[in-house]
């Protein structure tokens, strides 16, 4: 590389604003892949572009990780998605209904 391409180089990199990304975590502790991946994903994120915010739902085993790697978190205590999707399917079922007289076609004719 050049003197000039360096320099090029170097005022590329502090023009570039750093993106602010929130990554949640539905659980506190490590149940399985996507909590795995997520972490992994949080710990090798470039810095220089990016600053992630971990938000997890209480104290546990991704804290005590997230502190070791000096990554930002907050603690938030949010739902599951379980929980979203099943009170979601609950509602649409009340609000939904069809009477034992109503004729659902099988096909469209």
């Amino acid at each position: 590389m050049t003197d000039r391409s360096i320099k090029n180089t170097e005022i590329l990199k502090k023009s570039v604003k750093v993106k602010r990304i929130a990554y949640i975590f539905n659980h506190s502790y490590f149940l399985g892949g996507g909590e795995i991946s997520l972490f992994e994903l949080l710990k090798n994120l470039d810095r220089a572009s990016f600053h992630p915010i971990a938000i997890i739902p209480k104290n546990g085993q991704i804290e005590n990780k997230l502190k070791a790697h000096n990554i930002n978190f907050n603690i938030s205590p949010i739902p599951s998605i379980k929980y979203i999707f099943n009170h979601l399917m609950r509602k649409f079922k009340t609000e939904v209904k069809i009477s034992k007289d109503t004729r659902i076609p099988n096909r469209i004719e």
